[in-house]
């Protein structure tokens, strides 16, 4: 029975040693040029019985077939992760395949002027916190919707400085090195050619020992500089809370606004004017009318103007010809629909407390009326 068990054992141990010779040898013959063994290296990879070698075997096999651009590779990427694990390609992010992104300093992130607003303020408010228009008796102050009354732009927080992902390594920090990949898949063959010497314990093969140590070694420095990565993103995080703190804290140490102190920013207009609070207004009106006349496909509008009419900041839509001829029903819906849509950006705008709202023909002549929020088109 003893004798029958070190047979057994014995066998087992051939069988292991030949799967490494046959490695070993297939090996050393891609290294000499030839092709036709790069199969039998790819089915050994896949073998449940090399999971020692597998990490040298996938790591000589990849490197191969994206040197070359196989479009073999990703299907063999995928099936070896999810047979096994999507660890045996993390070489994939390690130097020298991997590089430090020079543009955003590895953070993944770069800073940026706001293109939202000027100098940090409010566009809406110019930094105000409140819109104030008209005059004398009929001057009226309101808190600006926008900002919520902070006067800072709600994009940058008034830093005038904006977060944005870095184009170039698309926020991973790091960016690949495509020069790499052919002397890496020849240092991979290498390597694989000596580890399944060591593996087999092939006496007849002088494994390079120094050449393992230094793949090792590598391996262990490309996880570090990986990990310093990783620290550096969570770093970026740390320092933009600081760098709001510190704006923050310079906000708090420049005198603070007060109502009745330093200048008042107030729109002045004259009767039938505008000012830039209303004409953006009716810009915003105009783009969502503009939205609407191509997701119908019907054209309709001809104009959209403000002035201010007996101190009321006021809305005009002038329409087409094709809109009036239309039929009652439609114009019933869409004119209350425009009607809504300006109150609502009025309301967005500092115009809380109401604005005008007319809608015209090409002439000139009123469509309709507006009371309360409802407009109502005539038969």
């Amino acid at each position: 029975m003893k004798k029958i068990l070190v047979l057994l054992i014995l066998c087992q141990f051939s069988l292991w040693s030949q799967d490494y010779t046959l490695i070993h040898e297939s090996t050393a013959k891609i290294i000499a040029g030839e092709k036709a063994p790069l199969k039998e290296i790819l089915m050994e990879s896949y073998k449940k019985e090399n999971e020692s070698i597998r990490p040298y075997l996938v790591k000589a096999i990849s490197l191969t077939m994206m040197s070359s651009g196989s479009k073999a590779t990703s299907s063999y990427v995928s099936k070896i992760s999810k047979t096994y694990s999507q660890d045996l390609f993390k070489f994939l992010s390690l130097p020298p395949l991997r590089d430090n992104c020079e543009t955003c300093d590895s953070f993944g992130k770069t800073l940026a002027s706001c293109n939202k607003c000027q100098k940090g303020q409010c566009r809406n408010c110019k930094g105000a916190g409140f819109i104030s228009y008209g005059k004398g008796k009929s001057l009226t102050k309101r808190d600006c919707n926008t900002c919520k009354k902070s006067g800072f732009c709600g994009v940058c927080k008034g830093t005038e400085k904006l977060a944005t992902d870095c184009r170039k390594c698309k926020t991973h920090g790091y960016v690949y090195d495509k020069t790499a990949f052919k002397d890496e898949a020849t240092k991979a063959w290498q390597v694989l050619l000596h580890k399944s010497a060591e593996l087999g314990l092939l006496n007849e093969f002088t494994v390079d020992q120094e050449l393992l140590k230094q793949d090792e070694e590598a391996n262990k420095k490309g996880l570090e500089w990986l990990n310093e990565i990783t620290a550096k993103k969570e770093q970026w995080e740390t320092q933009e809370e600081e760098r709001f703190a510190a704006f923050l804290e310079s906000q708090k140490k420049a005198q603070p606004k007060e109502e009745g102190m330093g200048e008042v920013v107030v729109e002045s207009y004259i009767e039938g004017g505008s000012t830039p609070s209303l004409d953006h207004l009716c810009k915003e009106v105009r783009e969502y009318l503009k939205a609407q006349e191509k997701k119908s496909k019907q054209s309709f509008l001809g104009s959209v103007y403000g002035k201010f009419l007996s101190d009321i900041p006021t809305v005009h839509i002038v329409v087409t010809e094709g809109f009036t001829n239309a039929s009652h029903d439609y114009r019933q819906r869409a004119a209350d629909g425009f009607f809504k849509f300006a109150l609502m950006r009025a309301d967005r705008n500092g115009y809380a407390g109401g604005i005008g709202f007319k809608l015209l023909d090409e002439a000139g002549n009123e469509l309709g009326t507006a009371q309360n929020d409802t407009f109502t088109v005539p038969k």
